[in-house]
Parts: C-alpha cells; sequence; structure tokens
C-alpha cells in the first residue's frame, strides 16, 4: 500500500454514509510501514483533513438539530394528548340491559 492509496482511501470514506459499517470506526492511525508522508502529498491530505473537519461540523449540527426536532415533536405530542383528554367526551352507553 502506498501514500496515495492511503489518500485514496479516506477520500471514499468520506462518501459513504456516516452509518455504513465500512467506514473506519474508533479513530484512524497512519500507516507506520509507509514512512512519513511525502511533501508532494501534503496539499493532498491537508485538503482532505479539511473536508473531514468539515463533514464533522456538519453532521454534529445534523444531530443538533434532529434532538430539536425530536424534542419539538414531543411536546407537541404532549400537548395533543391533553387536548384531547380535555376535550373527549364521556363514553355513553349504547345498550340498555333491559333483562338483569
Amino acid at each position: 500500500m502506498t501514500w496515495d492509496e492511503v489518500l485514496d482511501d479516506l477520500e471514499h470514506e468520506l462518501t459513504l454514509d456516516p452509518l455504513d459499517p465500512r467506514r473506519a470506526s474508533g479513530g484512524w492511525q497512519p500507516p507506520t510501514h509507509l514512512g512519513p508522508l511525502p511533501a508532494a502529498l501534503a496539499p493532498r491530505a491537508r485538503a482532505l483533513l479539511d473536508r473531514q473537519v468539515e463533514q464533522g461540523a456538519s453532521l454534529r449540527a445534523a444531530l443538533a438539530d434532529t434532538g430539536t426536532a425530536r424534542r419539538q415533536a414531543g411536546r407537541e405530542h404532549e400537548a395533543a394528548r391533553r387536548l384531547r383528554a380535555a376535550t373527549a367526551t364521556p363514553p355513553v352507553p349504547v345498550y340498555v340491559d333491559v333483562v338483569g
């Protein structure tokens, strides 16, 4: 494996859904058997890092939005439940027992 291939793999990972099991988990560690990143690949690696940081920020924002929407939905559900309980008419018997 070369540094180009390592960067290719990391770039491909950015295209995957964050919940895709093919994504690496547990943090990335640079390969030790390749030696230091060649200077010619540094701009590509920096651009990749910038994209990873942007994606992380987008995911955190989406997670926060989801939490906000979920809390709002919970409040609306509770309000609807209370409204239904307050406005519901009590059940009226449909049949009258004339035998018993």
